[in-house]
């Protein structure tokens, strides 16, 4: 992904649909492109004028959003979706560098992890290798299986990356530990990828510690990429994925749900049947989340899109229909 963050100026923000900020405040009136007027009332501008998510102005608002002076029950909102549409950009899909996956995608593999010593550190596996995965959603062809092959991590281990570890791969919080500063190593054994971390004696690193001795958390992910088309190799109708080799991206984290979201695979599939953008049927499904949030026109009509793609009988929009009825009752 690039991490360049392009320039918006005042005159590119505000020429921005709505779809493009992640909060807009309520008493506001719309122009004749659908835009809420004053500007004032929109923050956080996270899409490019093409519908795009754009990840340095995404990351950006992830850490204004808590120093903002909106109540907190909208910074909440806010940041819950910005962390939605992060963990979007990270699944696995022809429009990311990188992929995410969970333990719990190998339930066979009895993984370890644990606190362990003084309680201050975080031992398991994050992968494991020759374990065909659970099937993972998203694929070329839907649905396959997935198995890392001993030696994936091996090169990319050899580079000495600078990998922190994280929490529900939150990227704005400090993090619990960092290869750089020898409080995160990470090896690869003939089981798989082995995390070891010292994590802090802190605020950040206690609820940490205890929501692993309570089994509240009891999975670990990882991000990675597939560095060459030798890195990879498909059966030939795309249900079975070996990984042959791997990079592994800026973090590990300890998770919950390390799994992937059903509904982020079924946005996709719905925008891929439909013939519309991806990520603008998510912002559409995002505003129909948030209560005081307004559809704009092209919004609305990418949902109708949708609809129609999974309606049998032909779908007429609401306009329409009243349309064909006034002009049924003149005919009449």
């Amino acid at each position: 992904m690039d991490d360049q963050r392009a320039v918006w100026d005042t005159a590119y923000i505000d020429d921005l649909p709505d779809s493009a900020f992640l909060h807009i405040e309520p008493g506001g009136t719309k122009d004749e492109q659908g835009k809420t007027v004053p500007r004032s009332l929109r923050h956080f501008p996270v899409r490019d004028a093409s519908g795009a998510v754009d990840m340095p102005h995404l990351r950006n608002a992830m850490s204004r959003i808590p120093q903002s002076d909106l109540p907190q029950a909208t910074k909440d909102r806010a940041m819950a979706k910005a962390q939605r549409m992060m963990d979007e950009m990270s699944r696995s899909s022809p429009d990311s560098e990188y992929e995410v996956r969970g333990t719990d995608l190998w339930p066979d593999a009895a993984l370890e992890f644990r606190a362990t010593g003084d309680g201050l550190t975080l031992e398991g596996y994050a992968a494991v290798f020759d374990t065909p995965s659970v099937p993972i959603p998203g694929g070329p062809r839907g649905a396959f299986t997935e198995t890392i092959r001993s030696g994936a991590f091996s090169r990319t281990l050899t580079r000495n990356p600078d990998v922190t570890l994280r929490y529900q791969h939150n990227l704005t919080t400090l993090p619990l530990a960092r290869t750089r500063s020898g409080t995160l190593q990470l090896s690869e054994t003939s089981r798989g990828l082995w995390v070891h971390a010292s994590l802090p004696d802190n605020e950040i690193g206690r609820p940490v510690r205890d929501a692993v001795r309570r089994g509240d958390i009891s999975g670990m992910s990882f991000r990675f990429r597939v560095p060459s088309k030798a890195g990879e190799k498909w059966s030939s109708d795309y249900s079975q994925r070996d990984l042959i080799e791997v990079a592994l991206g800026a973090e590990v984290s300890v998770v919950d749900f390390p799994a992937y979201p059903d509904t982020t695979v079924a946005v996709r599939h719905l925008a891929e049947t439909a013939d519309v953008p991806v990520d603008a049927l998510a912002a559409a499904f995002d505003v129909l989340r948030e209560p005081d949030a307004r559809l704009t026109s092209e919004q609305r009509d990418l949902l109708y899109a949708a609809v129609a793609a999974k309606t049998d009988a032909p779908f007429v929009g609401p306009r329409l229909a009243k349309a064909r009825e006034r002009l049924a009752a003149l005919v009449s």
